[in-house]
């Protein structure tokens, strides 16, 4: 089972649950919500840093544009939006040993990435909405996980994984 699977079942089982004590003993706790929802924002902005490890660069915009372009490092990156564009350009990055990880996670995510012809990729992606566009590929999905991945990623000495989950997102693969 992948992570976001476990991540979504708690957050339905719990809104389940609240909702289960609402109607049985008149509780009503459709009031801690919006509470509930800015402690967690409050935690987790303060403790991410802590629990990605290290070597992880994590960047927390709320709104705007990263754009990762000529000669970057790409190892592990966490960028997390609320909403935001994502532009990826592995033209000249330098890459780890092994293969690189980058997280994208916002409310609505645009991601663009430029892929060389010697760069593996996989994207493992999941939306409430999303739209794919890849080399000769093009898919909508509707609170379905995307999952896609190059021909050579497997052979490929230089390798990217994307794993992204936003409400909507927006994945466009430009390959070179």
């Amino acid at each position: 089972m992948k992570k976001w699977q476990i991540i979504i079942g708690i957050v339905l089982i719990t809104l389940g649950v609240f909702s289960l004590v609402d109607v049985i003993f008149e509780i009503n706790f459709s009031r801690f919500i919006g509470p509930l929802i800015l402690i967690g924002i409050g935690l987790l902005l303060i403790f991410r840093h802590q629990l990605a490890g290290p070597g992880v660069e994590i960047r927390m915009p709320v709104l705007g544009d990263i754009h990762k372009a000529g000669s970057w490092e790409a190892r592990k990156h966490e960028f997390w939006w609320f909403v935001g564009e994502t532009r990826l350009d592995f033209t000249n990055a330098i890459f780890p040993e092994g293969e690189a990880k980058i997280k994208v996670f916002g409310f609505v995510n645009d991601v663009k990435i430029y892929l060389p012809p010697d760069v593996g990729l996989r994207i493992h992606s999941f939306a409430f909405l999303s739209d794919f566009h890849g080399p000769g590929k093009k898919e909508e999905r509707f609170f379905a996980p995307l999952d896609d991945q190059t021909a050579n990623y497997a052979s490929a000495d230089k390798r990217v994984e994307v794993q992204i989950m936003s409400f909507v997102g927006e994945v466009r693969v430009f390959s070179g």
